[in-house]
């Protein structure tokens, strides 16, 4: 069903590659059994696939997989997740221990924006960080490692640049606008070369509204 979804909402799926091992119908065998024995080698172009109740939407993605080895690799993954626009060079990832459990070594380079209105997904990943609004644009160079069997042991590393960010969190009644920020990320620590940005604070009937600007370095630990 999503495949069929995803080619009616437009979009190409190129299969360049594909070997199976021998099936008996008869019995057919977990997937566990079978992925380890195939081999496949697909283009995306322009595919869109609709949301569903686990997953964000899918729009305009292009890229290239391919499976081999038990090991599912994506290079060059690029376009809109949910409310999030991934430029070039995009996403790239290995998938290993496949199906159950996946491991997920991955690299993300290029830029990000974050538009309004967000979709539900991301309203939710927002929520769950007591992000209450956000917008803007980032230039990334990240890597990601992803242990789904110990997902605490996530690893993040690399470098971001926010530009013209504006966020309201939970914490606070301000808002910042116009943020914008250099940072260096490694398991251990954040990094802050630089960051600056505008924070607005609502008035009310006695205490009128303000806002005033911000400029800091820092680092975060633990």
């Amino acid at each position: 069903r999503p495949l069929r979804a995803a080619l009616l909402a437009g979009g190409s799926m190129r299969i360049e590659d594909l070997a199976l091992p021998s099936i008996p119908l008869s019995n057919l065998p977990p997937a566990a059994e079978l992925i380890p024995h195939a081999k496949a080698a697909i283009s995306v172009s322009l595919l869109t696939v609709p949301a569903t109740p686990n997953l964000p939407s899918l729009e305009r993605v292009t890229g290239h997989l391919r499976l081999g080895d038990g090991e599912l690799t994506a290079t060059d993954v690029q376009g809109k997740v949910g409310s999030l626009s991934v430029g070039p060079p995009g996403m790239s990832a290995t998938f290993t221990r496949l199906p159950d459990k996946p491991r997920i070594q991955g690299t993300l380079k290029g830029s990000l924006a974050l538009a309004r209105p967000l979709d539900e997904y991301t309203r939710a990943v927002l929520d769950r960080i007591r992000l209450e609004e956000a917008s803007g644009t980032a230039d990334v160079d990240l890597a990601v490692t992803v242990d789904t069997a110990q997902p605490e042991r996530f690893q993040l590393q690399g470098r971001v640049g926010l530009r013209g960010v504006a966020a309201k969190t939970a914490f606070s009644p301000g808002r910042l606008e116009g943020l914008a920020a250099d940072a260096t990320i490694t398991p251990g620590a954040v990094q802050i070369a630089s960051l600056s940005t505008n924070v607005t604070a609502p008035g009310s009937a006695s205490v009128p509204g303000g806002s005033f600007a911000v400029q800091l370095q820092g680092r975060v630990d633990g």
